[in-house]
C-alpha cells in the first residue's frame, strides 16, 4: 500500500502500527518535518526500514520549509513528480492521511 502523509501525528507509537511490511510512504507537505534529522526521528524511522517499509520525501516540499538533503535522516529518499506518479501507479491502493 502506498501512504500519503500530510500531517504527522504527535503520538506516532500509535500512527506506526498502521504500516505493514512492504507499505510505501510519501511524505508530504507539513509531513516533511517528521523527516528532520534527530534522534527520536532516527528511531521510528528505523522502525520503519526494519519493516521493509520504504519512506519517501517530495523534493518540492523541502525547499519551502527550508530543508534540504542535510537535515533529513538518511534512510529518506528524495523523489521528484516523476517518481511520484510512478509510486502511485504501482499501487493497488492509496491511502491519504490528513
Amino acid at each position: 500500500m502506498l501512504h500519503l502523509i500530510f500531517q504527522w501525528p504527535a503520538d506516532e507509537s500509535l500512527f506506526l502500527t498502521r504500516f505493514a511490511d512492504r507499505d510505501h510512504i510519501i511524505l508530504l507537505a507539513n509531513a516533511s518535518y517528521a523527516a528532520i534529522r534527530t534522534e527520536k526521528s532516527e528511531q521510528y524511522i528505523e522502525q520503519l526500514i526494519n519493516k521493509h517499509i520504504s519512506i519517501h520525501i517530495l523534493a518540492d516540499d523541502l525547499l519551502p520549509r527550508g530543508l534540504n538533503q542535510a537535515h533529513l535522516v538518511s534512510k529518506i529518499n528524495i523523489i521528484n513528480y516523476v517518481d511520484f506518479v510512478r509510486l502511485t501507479e504501482s499501487h493497488a491502493q492509496v491511502l491519504t492521511w490528513n
